[in-house]
């Protein structure tokens, strides 16, 4: 079952506006498309797609700011932090 949050919806409609494939995303995060998709749906020990991951997707121009925003906004959540 896909994950349905603020920020995969938010990477996903990226990902799809700007027309790259997952594949294509995970290599631009100089990861392989397994350990992508494995950080895309949180099946890591943090829960969270990692901010190294992140920051290379940004960094590529494949996701915007508000994506980023979104996924600050899921760590304060998970991890209950005051903004």
């Amino acid at each position: 079952m896909p994950k349905v949050d603020s920020f995969t919806l938010s990477l996903r409609t990226d990902l799809k506006g700007n027309h790259v494939t997952l594949e294509t995303a995970a290599s631009l995060a100089k990861k392989s498309f397994r350990q992508f998709t494995r950080e895309l749906r949180g099946e890591t020990k943090q829960g969270l797609m990692p901010i190294e991951t992140l920051a290379e997707l940004k960094k590529e121009g494949v996701i915007t700011e508000n994506t980023v925003d979104q996924w600050f906004v899921n760590m304060r959540q998970k991890y209950r932090l005051k903004k």
